[in-house]
This record gives C-alpha cells, sequence and structure tokens, in this order.
C-alpha cells in the first residue's frame, strides 16, 4: 500500500483512508473467523469444559 500511495502521490489523507480501510476490514475478518470457529465447536461438541481431559487419553 505504501508503494501504491507514493506512485500515485498520495496525500496523507489517503494514507489515512487506506489504513482505517485496511484496519477495519482486518479486525471484521479475525472477528468473523473466531464467531465460526466457535459456532462450528459448538456444533461439534468439541470444546473445553471443566470436566475433559485435554488431549484426550487412549
Amino acid at each position: 500500500m505504501a508503494a501504491y500511495l507514493a506512485g500515485r502521490r498520495g496525500r496523507p489523507r489517503d494514507a489515512l483512508v487506506v489504513g482505517a480501510t485496511v484496519t477495519a476490514t482486518h479486525t471484521l475478518g479475525v472477528i468473523v473467523v473466531g464467531l465460526l470457529l466457535s459456532a462450528f465447536s459448538a456444533l461439534t461438541g468439541e470444546g473445553s469444559s471443566p470436566g475433559s481431559a485435554w488431549p484426550a487419553a487412549c
């Protein structure tokens, strides 16, 4: 992104918009992945509970 802004003679405002966009999309992506992992682990019954042994005994 820095090379793009330098090549396009980007203004500080442009850098701020790009930075805010990257930050927002990254944060949203991390939240979505976390929610999906939580949902799938709840559906499969996997997860940590006080009575479970991890790793499972063979």
